[in-house]
This record gives structure tokens, C-alpha cells and sequence, in this order.
């Protein structure tokens, strides 16, 4: 027997949104129906959160496995109405509730907008306090923020060794060009720099604190993420957090985790922030930049921007240098799309042969 169900689910956007979907399933029993219809109502639902021809095309090749990854959003659901037709086939529409989270914040278009700007690697790197003593754990808990929405983080071991080094000194003050000279060191994409500390709060005048063990501590955490290799800063955020416990140590970690807790939930903040201007290079594309080897003549440059045009959305020549020239290019696609549109394009009686690519830098030879 088939059985056809048309589900009505109201998604909860990120943002207090609410939009009603029907979806519909069909299965050889009611359980496979319900499965079906609520992954084509959810197919609906991201449709729309959507905003870029990039980001749909990255959903449809991985529609099945963005599907799976959000049916953790439908939390609960209540059967509306039910019938049974002459010919056996079941009609069940449901009314199901998605986590207040969204998909905007969860797996659904932030798994496709990844996907569409390359997965970046993220490195961290924070300098921190905690009562006056050295601390880890804003940077435990960014780590942990960014591994559970799905991205490939630097073991910060690795910045670790390089965080006493003049490069880290000039970074976590707030230097954008060092910050990404330090992320090409760990092989990240964008680098995540800042500082963070807690101290204990003075709240002897509060009457609620009179004669109680509690403790109180304010935590502050301040924060610069920075695309590698084109050193821009991706997003600049400020966060505050206050917490109480009978210890102050504890007191200050607890105010820390609220604070970065805070930098990836609030609307306009931190990760937001990222999110956007992720957007942005998945609908315009990324800006790479291209180093030209065996380049001799001003004749050669022509021909090289020549043979580029149409091939990439801009160029801009940012010097040359017998023999190398250096080229801005923006392009939308993956540096792995991009090498495979410069290998072999023809210059001459010559081609231009991928000789090297590391984040969105590459390396070519006219040979």
C-alpha cells in the first residue's frame, strides 16, 4: 500500500521568522512516507534560506546528504488531520516544529555555503587570562564552537608553537598582514586572532552576595577573523560575559564560555558577521592571488591578460618584476577550479602550466 503524506511544517528561522511548508512523501508504509515528506519539506525550507545560485547548485549535488544532516531540526510534530482513500492510499498531514536555531545557523546552508568556498581550515589563536593567570579556555571553546558546525579546525598545537614568535606579537595586536603570515604557517585558510580575560567582580555591595561564598567574574573577549591569503579581516567582534560560582576561577571560565557563546548566537555578531562576508565570496567569488613565472616582456603580459579574459570574473596587475608577474584575479570557484582553468592555456607558442597552490595562492610557469 502506498501511502502519500502532505506535511506542513513551520520552520523557526535563526531570526524569529516563521514560513509554513507542505511537503510530500510517498512510501509502502506511513514510517517511510513520513521520512520522505519531511525531507522534501525541508528541501522547500532550505530553498529558501538560500541566496545564491552557487549555494543551490551546491545543494542539489548534495541535496541527500544536507538532508540527512538536518532532520535533526524537525524537534517534534502533531498529526493535523488524517484519511484513508477508497484505494487504500493514506493522506496524513502533520503540523512539525524546527529547532529555534533555524537552518540558517544549523547544517543546512551553512553545510552548502562550505562546500561553496572551499571548506576553509580555520586556525586560533588567542592570548588570554583568566583571574590574572593564563588561560585556554575561550580558545577551547571557539574550537569547539566552529568543530560542531562542521569545520576543519588547526590543531592548536601547531599554533601553539608559534604563538611566543614576533609574527604572533604583531597578530594578536591587532596586525592583519601578520595574522596571515601566521595562518600560512599552520596551512590555514583564515586565522582567528584575539584576546580574552576574566577577572573577579566586586560585589560586596549587593545584598544578594552578603554572606553567600558566591563569586562573581566578568569576562571580556575580543576578536579578529582574517582571510589568509588575501588579508582582509572577514569580521571584528567584541563580547561580554558574566557569570557567579562559589570558586573564581570557575566563575571566569563560565563567563568566558557565555561570551563566546554569544559571539556565535547573536544576530550581527561575530559569526554572523563571518557567515556574510562568506556569502559574499560564494556569490561574487574570491580573490586569488597569481604568481607568473618566466614572464620577460610587457608583449608576454598582454598576451597573459588576454588569454585570461572570460576565463575569470576581474584582474588586477599588482606588479612585475622580471621575471615574475603578480596578478590579482577574481574568480568564482574553488582555487581547484581555478588551476584547471590557467593549466594549459596557450601563450605563444608556449603554456601556462600550475606549478604550485596553497589557500587562494598559486603559482604558474610559462614554459
Amino acid at each position: 500500500m502506498q501511502a502519500l503524506l502532505t506535511l506542513v511544517l513551520l520552520l523557526s528561522s535563526l531570526y524569529a521568522q516563521t514560513i509554513v511548508i507542505q511537503g510530500t512523501g510517498y512510501g509502502a508504509t506511513e514510517g517511510e512516507a513520513l521520512q520522505k515528506a519531511k525531507q522534501d519539506a525541508l528541501a522547500k525550507g532550505i530553498g529558501q534560506t538560500l541566496i545564491s545560485q552557487t549555494e543551490v547548485e551546491n545543494f542539489m549535488v548534495k541535496k541527500d546528504l544536507v538532508l540527512v544532516k538536518t532532520l535533526g531540526n524537525i524537534s517534534k510534530y502533531k498529526t493535523i488531520d488524517k484519511t484513508t482513500g477508497p484505494d487504500g492510499v493514506v493522506s496524513l498531514t502533520i503540523e512539525a516544529e524546527v529547532s529555534e536555531k533555524g537552518l540558517r545557523e544549523d547544517l543546512a546552508a551553512l553545510f552548502i555555503l562550505r562546500e561553496s568556498i572551499g571548506n576553509p581550515r580555520i586556525a586560533v589563536l588567542i592570548l588570554e587570562e583568566n583571574q590574572g593567570q593564563m588561560s585556554s579556555a575561550a580558545e577551547t571553546e571557539l574550537i569547539q564552537g566552529f568543530k560542531d558546525k562542521g569545520f576543519e579546525v588547526v590543531d592548536p598545537n601547531q599554533t601553539l608553537k608559534y604563538k611566543e614568535s614576533p609574527e604572533a606579537t604583531k597578530a594578536l595586536g591587532g596586525d592583519p598582514e601578520a595574522a596571515a603570515l601566521l595562518g600560512s604557517y599552520v596551512n590555514a585558510e583564515v586565522i582567528i586572532v584575539g584576546k580574552s580575560y576574566a577577572t573577579e567582580a566586586d560585589m560586596s555591595h549587593h545584598s544578594a552576595f552578603k554572606n553567600s561564598s558566591m563569586k562573581s567574574a566578568s569576562a571580556t573577549i575580543q576578536l579578529k577573523a582574517i582571510n589568509v591569503s588575501t588579508r582582509r579581516i572577514l569580521a571584528a567582534s567584541n563580547e561580554q560575559g558574566a557569570m557567579i560560582h562559589p570558586n573564581p576561577e570557575t566563575a571566569g571560565i563560565n563567563a568566558i564560555k557565555k561570551a563566546v557563546q554569544g559571539l556565535f548566537q547573536k544576530k550581527d555578531h561575530f559569526f554572523d558577521k563571518m557567515t556574510k562576508a562568506w556569502q559574499a565570496l560564494a556569490n561574487d567569488g574570491s580573490i586569488y592571488s597569481v604568481e607568473i613565472n618566466a614572464v620577460h616582456s610587457f608583449k608576454t603580459i598582454k598576451s597573459i591578460k588576454s588569454a585570461l579574459q572570460g576565463k575569470v570574473s576581474s584582474m588586477n596587475q599588482r606588479s612585475f618584476n622580471k621575471p615574475k608577474l603578480f596578478l590579482d584575479v577574481k574568480f568564482l570557484g574553488s582555487v581547484e577550479d581555478l588551476c584547471e582553468k590557467l593549466d594549459g592555456i596557450s601563450i605563444a607558442d608556449k603554456k601556462i602550466t600550475v606549478t604550485g597552490y596553497m589557500g587562494n595562492a598559486i603559482k604558474l610557469s610559462i614554459q
